[in-house]
């Protein structure tokens, strides 16, 4: 019933589903996750908890009653999130988790109802879309906040994928800019980095193994890359992220074939 208390009602079937549903009951709006989570008395509207977001586990404030949206999780959600979205369960390398509320939808279309979430999370999914300004526009549209992390041009450049459509960078506070990747030019950099990219994420953990470095010493090159990917993402070197609000509208200019500059507007 809190799930389908969430979704948009312009659909007839959704409709009709969520009049059943929620007919005599009020929907839950607190998931057992973030009732169970210590968390400080404050006054409404305050953020008491700071949780853990994307590959580089950057730090997103948020109240400590809010529902979570993670749009793109895949295999390796966000720990705090109450509900994930996703387009397919079956990804070429790994399967989607599911071990909590999962809705299948395109993230150019969420099939949430206007601020139905009080924080949204979009971790390395933007650089993979058609239309990134859109994608922008409906994360704001479905949460109050949020925290949108791509790879960052160096990291581009480092470990090349053909599955990868934007070059994304930080235009300004809650501003990125999308920059379509050119064709052709690269297949031995994305080999090359096929090969290394186990080894930099080597011992991530997500409270499940996520890469095995394939060595013998794989204790040492777990530590090792422990160490060089911490370095690198505080000092912001290897994602592109920016966090947005209601004082700092999301927004995306996007270069290439489509060029637009769209503000992200509630």
């Amino acid at each position: 019933r809190a799930l389908v208390g969430l979704l948009q009602t312009d659909d007839p079937m959704i409709a009709a589903v969520r009049e059943a549903l929620l007919r005599n009951h009020e929907p839950a709006v607190v998931s057992e996750r973030a009732r169970l989570a210590s968390q400080k008395t404050t006054d409404a509207g305050e953020i008491d908890q700071q949780i853990r977001v994307g590959w580089s586990r950057a730090k997103l404030g948020i109240k400590g009653g809010d529902r979570v949206l993670d749009v793109g999780s895949g295999a390796f959600p966000c720990e705090r999130a109450d509900v994930l979205c996703e387009r397919s369960l079956r990804r070429r390398h790994r399967s989607a988790i599911i071990d909590r509320p999962m809705v299948v939808a395109d993230a150019l279309a969420l099939p949430f109802r206007d601020h139905a979430f009080g924080a949204v999370i979009a971790s390395h999914l933007a650089e993979h879309v058609d239309r990134p300004d859109v994608l922008c526009s409906e994360l704001e549209r479905v949460a109050r906040t949020g925290y949108v992390e791509t790879p960052s041009r160096l990291f581009e450049r480092l470990f090349p994928s053909s599955n990868h459509l934007w070059k994304v960078s930080r235009a300004g506070d809650a501003h990125l800019r999308f920059e379509c990747v050119a064709d052709g030019g690269t297949h031995w950099l994305e080999r090359l980095g096929e090969r290394l990219y186990p080894y930099y994420y080597a011992g991530t953990t997500r409270e499940r193994p996520v890469y095995e470095a394939p060595l013998p010493l794989k204790g040492a090159v777990d530590r090792l890359a422990w160490l060089v990917r911490g370095i690198l993402n505080r000092a912001g070197l290897t994602v592109t992220r920016v966090r947005f609000g209601d004082e700092t509208p999301l927004r995306a200019t996007v270069v290439g074939s489509s060029a637009s500059d769209v503000g992200a507007h509630r």
